[in-house]
């Protein structure tokens, strides 16, 4: 039932865990967006043990926002302080979501539609100068841009923002070089493989043509900065 509440507000930018969305949904989202669109710059986040730092009490404020059923409130306060056996011990938490329980995802997925899909779609998009897309798997995601300007303005107060809700971003500033469809002589268009995995945080942005050569966006590990 809150998956298919929450399904009529999720953004298109977010594929992690979702019905009929993959990591292959996710890469090739990356791919239209910055090879056919007017994308130069990339700002790449990597969420420090996101699962384990969410704030409960600010992810309950998120899901009363859109729940008004008590009874269903009340399961999910149980469900965030049930604790978790490693090793056989019981260890309970007072942040996160208890990462392995089946809620766990929907609930990660609800706390970054509003600390970033929702904020960064209505109040930063709008402010900037030219064209701008995010593109979100979990809580690995990749936020792009028109102009070198606009990544910097947002980069420094991304850190901000995601503070505000308990969560630390593992920020590295990178090189400027080009992307995007002005560019893009120098990466395949064809394609008829698709890689295994998705992963901007820990591995490059891959895709693979037909004839077996891979592009890389120039996305590196644990990185949030300009490309």
């Amino acid at each position: 039932m809150l998956n298919a509440i929450y399904e009529q507000d999720f953004l298109p930018c977010s594929y992690g865990f979702r019905p009929g969305l993959s990591p292959h949904d996710a890469l090739d989202a990356i791919g239209r967006t910055i090879c056919r669109g007017p994308i130069a710059y990339v700002l790449e986040a990597d969420i420090q043990g996101y699962f384990d730092a969410i704030v409960r009490s600010q992810l309950m404020a998120f899901v009363e926002r859109r729940i008004g059923d008590r009874s269903i409130l009340r399961l999910i306060r149980k469900w965030l302080h049930v604790g978790v056996v490693e090793d056989g011990r019981l260890l309970v938490t007072e942040t996160g979501t208890g990462q392995g329980q089946v809620i766990s995802p929907l609930l990660a997925n609800i706390y970054l539609h509003y600390v970033l899909d929702e904020w960064f779609e209505h109040e930063v998009k709008p402010r900037l100068r030219g064209r701008a897309a995010e593109i979100r798997y979990a809580d690995d995601f990749i936020l792009c841009f028109q102009y070198r300007e606009d990544a910097e303005r947002v980069l420094a107060v991304l850190p901000k923002r995601f503070a505000k809700y308990g969560l630390t971003l593992h920020l590295r500033r990178r090189s400027s070089s080009r992307l995007g469809a002005r560019h893009s002589r120098a990466v395949p268009t064809r394609r008829s493989r698709r890689p295994s995995t998705f992963s901007v945080s820990r591995t490059s942005v891959r895709a693979a043509d037909g004839g077996g050569s891979r592009f890389t966006s120039g996305l590196s590990a644990n990185a949030c900065g300009v490309v």
